[in-house]
């Protein structure tokens, strides 16, 4: 787009030129010639226009394809919008790591709770002054706190193949979502790339046509 408007700048400065040579050959020219030069200069004038009109409609359109290119996460949508499979299972995978996550959290909170409050007990039951119901009490503490970590053990290995299964379920899940979104958007790049094809004949057309109105000028051809 830079060139399109380099050639316009120098189109106007060689009309600027022209106006002044002009003027300074003769202050009076017959009116049959000035009314071709201003019938040139009109429809050379009518040439930019058409230019700054191309070079505007080029510009919207090239932000509208900027626009509609998608990130990732609108490609993804995309392709579930138009694979209902693709979709269900997505759905059913971003469900599956939401409850992950929650069982986590919940397992997390759990151990943390457990842990404090063992060591809160234990603390206080090593303050009773009686020997005897002081270690009658710390057995019962300890009994409840083996059990405790007997199925904590037992919930946390579950929870660890759980994690190991959700591994290879987001391996397979992640190369989906890259296929299918790399398919919507390989079609936009393709559908941008032929706009800026249709963008590029036009602009061309507008130089050349500018190209041979400016030798015109240069050369001194001026229809009366």
């Amino acid at each position: 787009m830079s060139n399109g408007f380099d050639a316009r700048s120098y189109l106007l400065i060689v009309m600027l030129s022209l106006a002044m040579g002009c003027t300074a050959e003769s202050e009076d020219p017959p009116k049959n010639e000035t009314r071709g030069v201003e019938a040139h200069r009109s429809a050379f004038k009518d040439a930019i226009g058409d230019f700054d009109s191309a070079t505007d409609a080029a510009k919207s359109s090239l932000e509208t394809g900027k626009q509609s290119l998608l990130d990732f996460k609108s490609a993804v949508a995309e392709a579930k919008n138009r694979r209902p499979a693709f979709a269900a299972v997505h759905d059913a995978w971003e469900e599956v790591g939401r409850k992950t996550d929650d069982l986590e959290a919940r397992f997390l909170q759990l151990v943390q709770s457990a842990d404090s409050f063992f060591e809160s007990v234990e603390e206080q039951a090593s303050t009773i002054v009686s020997e005897k119901l002081r270690e009658t009490t710390l057995e019962q503490v300890k009994s409840s706190k083996s059990a405790y970590l007997e199925r904590m053990k037992s919930t946390k290995s579950s929870i660890e193949e759980i994690s190991t299964a959700k591994i290879q379920v987001d391996d397979t899940m992640k190369a989906l979502e890259i296929r299918f979104a790399l398919e919507v958007v390989d079609e936009e790049i393709q559908r941008v790339f032929d706009e800026i094809d249709g963008m590029i004949l036009s602009v061309m057309s507008d130089l050349e046509a500018l190209k041979i109105e400016s030798e015109r000028i240069a050369n001194g051809e001026i229809e009366k």
